[in-house]
């Protein structure tokens, strides 16, 4: 069984990546619909699109189920605990699928976030990062977007983001990554 850098890249990867992508059918369609019949998007699109940076630093688009307003505000009470409990990500199973992202990987950010994350001078960290992780396809899920998401909210430095997206690609392995999914979902519902 492949591991490490090594299984970021392989097939195996892909493969798991494919099946738990296309279990995210099924929900991402139920949420889509019950957003749909709590009558939002009269005048809205229920998708939107956002610029990420992904594997390779390379530009692209991730689709999130609209659970906002153009302020940021909750659309109701059912858009706010779909973005609670991370449902809204479940139209990334598209980005899944084409192979542009993987199920657990690190999280992907703005551009402009991108550009602040190194800032100079490089510290042995961000150079460690750049290497191993930027190279490989961001994720749905990851021991980082974990623990800030359902965890300790306290945990946003960057630098912990580092050494957690770090530790996820040099530790990643099959077994490795059903324990990361498994986590999440025990953590969306204890939430």
């Amino acid at each position: 069984m492949k591991t490490g850098v090594e299984y970021a890249h392989s097939r195996e990867k892909r493969v798991f990546d494919l099946a738990v992508a296309h279990t995210l059918r099924l929900p991402a369609a139920v949420a889509l619909q019950a957003l749909r019949a709590s009558d939002l998007f009269r005048n809205t699109e229920y998708l939107r699109t956002e610029k990420r940076v992904g594997a390779f630093a390379s530009l692209g688009d991730i689709d999130k189920i609209r659970t906002t307003n153009d302020d940021n505000e909750p659309l109701n009470t059912l858009a706010s605990f779909m973005e609670r409990m991370g449902i809204d990500e479940f139209a990334q199973h598209r980005q899944i699928r084409a192979g542009t992202m993987s199920m657990v990987g690190w999280r992907q950010l703005a551009p402009i976030d991108h550009v602040k994350r190194y800032a100079e001078p490089y510290t042995p960290l961000d150079i460690q990062h750049l290497s191993l992780v930027v190279p490989t396809r961001p994720g749905l899920v990851g021991t980082f977007s974990i623990e800030s998401h359902f965890g300790d909210h306290d945990i946003a430095s960057q630098e912990l983001q580092k050494e957690m997206e770090v530790f996820d690609v040099t530790h990643g392995s099959l077994i490795y990554d059903a324990n990361l999914i498994v986590k999440a979902i025990a953590k969306v519902f204890r939430a």
